[in-house]
């Protein structure tokens, strides 16, 4: 990842990933950075990051660590919200 992501998505070199929860906290939006791991005896490791409270709520908030926010043509600013920042508003 550490060549082509900045290749074919701009930026920066990208650091590299060590361990799952780095890789997993990249993903592009909360709600889905989790990873499940079944092991021995049937044991479920859940990896999330972010936390599972977007997944449940059902809630879309992009992941502003490897995702650059999308900008409103009008204006400039980012069209979505930091994360916990609440909604995004029109100036």
């Amino acid at each position: 990842m550490q060549t082509w992501y900045p290749a074919n998505f701009g930026g920066g070199p990208v650091a590299a990933l060590r361990t799952i929860t780095d890789a997993v906290s990249t993903w592009p939006d909360y709600a889905t950075a989790v990873a499940v791991r079944l092991g021995a005896y049937d044991q479920i490791t859940v990896c999330a990051p972010h936390g599972l409270d977007d997944l449940l709520d059902g809630v879309w908030r992009g992941n502003l660590n490897r995702v650059t926010p999308p900008r409103s043509p009008d204006n400039e600013s980012p069209a979505i919200a930091a994360p916990n920042a609440g909604p995004a508003s029109a100036s």
